[in-house]
C-alpha cells in the first residue's frame, strides 16, 4: 500500500467539525504511539491517509460489537 501523507492541519480540517478537533499535540502523540497511522518527517507530522482509510473501513464505529450488530442488520 502506497503512503498518501496529509499534513495534520489538513487532516483536522477535513475530519473534524470546527472546534471539535483534537489538539495538534494530541495528534502528534497518537502518531508517536501508533494509535494514528502517520510519521514524522523533518520535524513535521503527517497522517498516512491510505492506512487511516483502510483502518476506518475495517472498523467504522471504533467498537467491534457495534460493527457486528450493524453488519447483521445490513445483511
Amino acid at each position: 500500500m502506497k503512503e498518501r501523507l496529509k499534513k495534520l492541519s489538513a487532516f483536522q480540517a477535513e475530519h473534524f467539525e470546527p472546534g471539535s478537533a483534537p489538539d495538534v499535540k494530541t495528534l502528534k502523540s497518537d502518531i508517536d504511539k501508533g494509535d494514528l497511522p502517520g510519521r514524522k518527517i523533518g520535524g513535521k507530522y503527517f497522517v498516512d491517509m491510505a492506512k487511516y482509510e483502510a483502518a476506518t473501513d475495517e472498523n467504522p464505529t471504533g467498537n467491534p460489537l457495534v460493527n457486528k450488530v450493524l453488519n447483521k442488520i445490513a445483511a
